[in-house]
């Protein structure tokens, strides 16, 4: 998870409406920032959501949920506490960049809370002119892809989302399929070299500094292609439905090797200088006997 639910946040005051709405202002204010630097395709946040929380104030939270915060949103997300459960929203958030623009990817789960989609962006539309400036769009994805998260207004998109921008309703973006394919057969390249080169490379204990890092781009470029593919349209999407697997599947196993990896780089780095040097050692040596044995000793 990305990071914590400030204390001030309590969930009493959720649960009875008694939040200040003041010391809001300044959370959302202040939460964009670490929202943006942490919360990725790759490694998501919790959220919970709701509109017309005070007033016509709505209620935005991000950050990991205690045992606590998880069954007091959960029963409200049911319509407990007097909430209407058509505005709650539960999920997990991340954000995305695209074209300079920063996106807020929110993930709605619908078992854990029945909001309204209309309703929910309709609020988020609100809360991008007055609170959430630093982003250009919040987008909804209807997918469950583990890195998927898109979407804005009212307009379906083939992939399965919708976009709220920041002024009047507007078209979600559809990726395109030449775009899927090109980033995909960039993946293929990237799995090709992990598979053929860096994989034997640690199982000799060979590895180089740049192997963690590697592996980490190609996490993130694999989360990426996921989430485009979530907003392409249903033939694209269909073709590609055997290679999203098989990355839904490797993204796990390839973080765990990353932190492998960067654990081992400086050690295995220094076993192949060690054996590079002994070599060279070795091949001096040689050549310095072959010398020995062409010079007369006797004679000098």
């Amino acid at each position: 998870m990305a990071f914590k639910i400030i204390p001030k946040i309590k969930v009493e005051s959720i649960q009875d409406r008694s939040l200040d709405m003041g010391l809001m202002k300044k959370y959302y204010k202040q939460v964009q920032q670490p929202l943006i630097k942490k919360a990725t395709p790759e490694t998501p946040t919790d959220y919970f959501f709701c509109a017309n929380f005070s007033g016509t104030d709505n209620l935005f939270v991000f950050g990991t949920q205690t045992t606590k915060y998880k069954t007091s949103f959960k029963a409200i997300g049911k319509g407990g506490d007097g909430f209407d459960k058509s505005g709650v929203s539960i999920g997990k958030c991340f954000v995305m960049e695209e074209d300079d623009k920063k996106i807020l990817c929110i993930q709605h789960d619908s078992t854990k809370s029945k909001g309204k989609k209309e309703l929910i962006m309709k609020s988020f539309r609100k809360m991008l002119r007055t609170s959430l400036k630093q982003f250009k769009e919040v987008r909804w994805m209807d997918k469950g892809a583990i890195t998927a998260a898109t979407g804005g207004g009212k307009v379906e998109v083939a992939g399965g989302g919708s976009t709220a921008g920041g002024g009047a309703e507007q078209a979600a973006p559809v990726v395109s399929k030449d775009e899927i394919e090109k980033r995909g057969k960039q993946l293929e390249q990237g799995i090709k070299k992990l598979k053929d080169d860096i994989i034997p490379r640690f199982k000799k204990k060979e590895t180089d500094p740049k192997d963690a890092d590697f592996l980490k781009a190609l996490r993130k470029a694999a989360s990426v292609w996921l989430a485009k593919l979530a907003q392409t349209d249903s033939k694209t999407a269909e073709k590609a439905a055997s290679q999203q697997k098989q990355l839904e599947g490797a993204l796990p196993k390839w973080k765990k090797l990353e932190a492998r990896l960067a654990k081992s780089k400086t050690n295995g780095g220094g076993r192949k200088e060690i054996r590079d040097a002994i070599k060279l050692m070795n091949e001096k040596r040689a050549k310095i006997k072959a010398l020995l044995k062409k010079v007369d000793l006797k004679s000098a």
